[in-house]
């Protein structure tokens, strides 16, 4: 599991960058930083959005239901 990742603090990774490496690298879960988008090194939940939904037709590791509302 990979908790606690941004894209603003991550040294010009972007967001679907991050969340596909954690992916191919076969990680359990991850979970970015602050969704309600406050603080420091919180990306926006647009950016956080983009960051999951890249990752979500990916099968190598098995099929991710990704479901945000």
């Amino acid at each position: 599991m990979i908790g606690e990742f941004s894209a603003a603090c991550a040294e010009s990774e972007p967001a679907e960058q991050l969340w596909s490496w954690g992916y191919r690298e076969g990680y359990q879960g991850l979970w970015s930083w602050q969704y309600n988008a406050g603080g420091h090194c919180t990306d926006s939940q647009e950016v956080q959005v983009q960051g999951m939904m890249s990752i979500r037709d990916n099968t190598e590791n098995g099929k991710i239901p990704i479901e945000v509302e």
